[in-house]
């Protein structure tokens, strides 16, 4: 479906003609194409670039399509970096992440590529990551990054999820039978899509990104 028919698709499942209501859908829709993005690694998301490191400085700047997900970073041609979980886990073998040298460890916060050690001359490095969607704007626009058939669990039920949680808020837990029947509704999705994934990933004796 494209942009146009998922919005009338919510907006029939809500059964909300209201103009609060009518002018949130498109929001809602991009909001849950983002949100199965980051519950499941969408190979079509896969992103190549160069970062070069900065002289005296222990971090660089990703694309801003990044989504926070590294899955690989070489420098020099193949010398693979070890990617640490986090800031935290870099600081830890390097406090004051001062050290000059040639790049052994990086950690990804949101767009910001930080690196351990630092070196003398900007060097390039080569990463692999997942970035954000695209999001849909003109009516013609087509969430192609998902699978047709589970555009239905993932974004027009995604989305009523999402608008169902304003709806109704201030229920009780058991009272919002809507938001749950939706949030059940997407779950599937998210788990339809990791099948449909794992179907469809071509069988490799060895991949050089380890994904």
């Amino acid at each position: 479906m494209n942009f146009g028919q998922l919005q009338t698709e919510v907006q029939l499942l809500l059964q909300d003609w209201s103009d609060d209501i009518v002018s949130r859908i498109p929001g809602a829709i991009n909001e849950a194409l983002a949100f199965a993005a980051g519950e499941v690694d969408i190979p079509s998301l896969k992103f190549v670039t160069s970062v070069d490191t900065v002289v005296d400085q222990a971090w660089a700047s990703m694309p801003v399509t990044s989504a926070g997900k590294l899955l690989y970073v070489s420098y020099g041609g193949n010398t693979e970096v070890d990617i640490m979980p986090s800031l935290t886990d870099l600081l830890v073998d390097s406090p004051g992440l001062d050290e000059t040298g040639d790049v052994e460890q990086v950690a990804l916060e949101g767009n910001v590529l930080w690196y351990r050690k630092i070196p003398e001359t900007a060097t390039t490095l080569l990463t692999l990551f997942y970035k954000k969607p695209t999001e849909l704007s003109a009516s013609g626009d087509t969430p192609d990054i998902l699978p047709d058939h589970l555009h239905r669990h993932l974004l027009i039920h995604g989305a009523a999820r999402i608008l169902y949680e304003d709806i109704e808020d201030g229920l009780d837990d058991n009272e919002k039978v809507n938001t749950i029947h939706h949030t059940t509704m997407t779950e599937i999705g998210i788990q339809k899509l990791r099948e449909w994934i794992g179907k469809n990933r071509p069988a490799m004796t060895r991949n050089p990104y380890h994904v």
